[in-house]
């Protein structure tokens, strides 16, 4: 019972020991360049096929529909551009007026 108490001691130590060994292994290797991330971030995106877009899955309805015209589309100059065009008429006489 004492030999394997000191067996597990052991066991633990190098098992402590080989932990930190491997996390400063770790920490002495160089980080990667943002370059280098970027450049493995590329590979991974294109070297993976999935659907950039999931299936929607079910809807409800095919939408809204369109209603159809009441009344025939207006044809010609709107009274919103006759007043426009009148009152400018109306500002440049009163110009011409006053010299």
């Amino acid at each position: 019972s004492g030999t394997m108490a000191k067996v597990q001691l052991l066991l633990e130590a190098i098992q402590r020991l080989d932990a930190e060994l491997s996390r400063r292994e770790e920490a002495n290797t160089p980080k990667s360049t943002q370059a280098e991330l970027s450049r493995r971030a590329l590979e991974l995106k294109s070297g993976s096929r999935a659907e950039q877009h999931p299936n929607p899955g079910r809807s409800a309805s095919e939408g809204m529909q369109p209603k159809k015209r009441q009344k025939p589309p207006k044809v010609g100059t709107s009274r919103k551009e006759i007043g426009r065009v009148s009152q400018a008429g109306k500002v440049a006489q009163a110009r011409k007026d006053a010299k």
